[in-house]
């Protein structure tokens, strides 16, 4: 790895295997392309540079986890080691709240509990798996993640609590383009597995302390309270990483839209100056707005109220202890904001247990 570079490229699940060659599977074409890491690259260059590990040795290059793991299982291979694959998943789907809470009622002990939690919201709304390596060393089998031997399969920044769905010697034996790839790639959603992610949590519970006296210290400290000390456009005056996150809005709207063109959002962000030490990196955020209210108003004199809401997108610099939210107004609310009025913004807080508190002087005005 350290003689590779890492690309920024996700193919590995659009691809079948014919004849123990691989093929981009049919009606996954656009999806492939989408996900190259150079659209001028053939097919085949692609899969030189992601999917085969002889290739991805031969241009030290390799794509995401799956990309990872077939390049490193070549190369211990043809060290002589024992190698294979494993896909692995968290305890509950994080897109959806109601999975976490599954968590949060069903395991007692305090450190478990709390490291599934945030490993499983660590993915957002988006698809989470992770598909590394397994060696047979010192007889027996060990699991291999990147540079970690013996992987624990408890840790926040790996799925959380990580649960093994999937044991492949090679990947043409894998099946994940036919199956999970094809649904990723359509965007496929039913009445059983309704977001992002193709598994569920039907049922945790645990039988911590139950037979013997065990230690259960308390788990790192928690975000309960958010206090907002500034609230801003993201124009040309905002930090740079947020002009940075709203190009990646790409293909929805100018990061410069004029406030209230016809049939778009608009958006703002708010600084929060809240940071705990010992409760771990930005996730401590993620899972403070999972539980609490999302729901704000903007509020001005005379004026009708202009409804708002916090969104997950949200950048966090740990050096500095603060994060920036963004919050979105929707489109049939922007026109309700007076122009150059000034707007002070009131949280909803619906929730017990979670709160936002808005600092004085925190206001918004709405430009030309």
């Amino acid at each position: 790895f350290k003689r590779s570079k890492f690309r920024n490229m996700f193919c590995t699940f659009y691809v079948g295997f014919h004849d123990g060659k691989p093929v981009v599977l049919p009606g996954l074409e656009k999806a492939f392309e989408r996900d190259k890491c150079d659209s001028r690259w053939t097919v085949q260059q692609q899969f030189e540079h992601e999917l085969l590990g002889k290739g991805m040795f031969a241009r030290k290059t390799y794509g995401t986890c799956t990309s990872a793991a077939v390049y490193q299982t070549t190369v211990l291979r043809a060290l002589g080691i024992p190698t294979r694959m494993i896909l692995c998943i968290p305890l509950a789907d994080g897109s959806d709240l109601s999975q976490v809470d599954m968590i949060d009622k069903g395991l007692t002990n305090h450190r478990v509990r709390s490291t599934a939690c945030m490993g499983a919201l660590a993915g957002g709304s988006s698809f989470a798996s992770h598909t590394f390596c397994e060696v047979f060393v010192g007889g027996r089998w060990r699991r291999l993640n990147n540079a970690t031997l013996g992987q624990n399969v408890l840790e926040r920044n790996y799925l959380g609590l990580m649960i093994k769905v999937h044991t492949f010697n090679d990947l043409s034996e894998a099946k994940l383009g036919e199956t999970w790839g094809t649904r990723y790639a359509k965007g496929q959603r039913d009445d059983v597995f309704k977001h992002s992610n193709p598994y569920r949590l039907m049922e945790v519970s645990d039988h911590f302390g139950k037979y013997a006296k065990v230690p259960n210290p308390p788990a790192d400290k928690e975000l309960k309270q958010v206090t907002i000390t500034k609230a801003y456009w993201p124009d040309k005056d905002a930090p740079a990483e947020i002009q940075a996150m709203e190009q990646r809005h790409a293909n929805v709207e100018s990061p410069l839209i004029e406030i209230g063109a016809l049939g778009q959002d608009r958006r703002f962000y708010i600084h929060c100056q809240e940071w705990l030490d010992d409760a771990g990196d930005y996730l401590q955020y993620k899972l403070f707005m999972r539980r609490a209210d999302k729901k704000f108003v903007l509020r001005a004199k005379g004026q009708p109220d202009v409804s708002c809401e916090v969104t997950m997108n949200f950048y966090t610099h740990h050096s500095k202890n603060h994060c920036e939210l963004e919050v979105t107004i929707p489109s049939a609310e922007i026109s309700k904001m007076a122009s150059k009025v000034t707007y002070t913004l009131h949280p909803v807080n619906g929730k017990k247990g979670y709160e936002w508190k808005v600092a004085d002087g925190v206001t918004l005005t709405r430009p030309e």
